[in-house]
């Protein structure tokens, strides 16, 4: 008798360890799925991320094209208002250069008029101290 019990044991016993494998299964089939499902989550917030980030990247990089052309187009002003005082700057130093011209040859005319005045004058004395004596 002491096989059949034996033999009872064993059956309950690979009964009993055929429930526990059962739940183990089940309870690892439950984990898995939890598992997957925080995983998918996890990508979907990585991906929405990833989608944002891309995002204000395309802003900035649009923003930054459109301060370089705001640039450019600063810059090109500057140069034309700097060439535009370049010009005028010459314009004025060519009109200063004509007026010193001008005047330079009316100093010269003064001063060739007053060198005949003076030698027309040094003549009258002259004349007039050669009369006095």
């Amino acid at each position: 008798m002491k096989i059949l019990d034996v033999l009872r044991r064993v059956v309950r016993n690979s009964d009993r360890t055929s429930e526990a494998l059962g739940g183990l299964v089940v309870g690892l089939d439950n984990h898995a799925r939890l598992t997957h499902d925080k995983l998918q989550a996890v990508i979907a917030g990585v991906a929405n991320q990833s989608d944002l980030i891309n995002r204000k990247l395309e802003e900035v990089v649009s923003s930054s094209g459109a301060s370089n052309a705001h640039l450019r187009h600063v810059v090109e002003g500057a140069k034309n208002q700097s060439q535009m005082m370049n010009d005028k700057l010459q314009a004025v130093i060519q009109g200063l250069d004509n007026q010193s011209e001008m005047l330079n040859r009316r100093l010269e005319s003064i001063i060739t008029a007053l060198g005949d005045q003076n030698r027309l004058l040094s003549e009258i004395v002259q004349k007039s101290a050669k009369a006095a004596e």
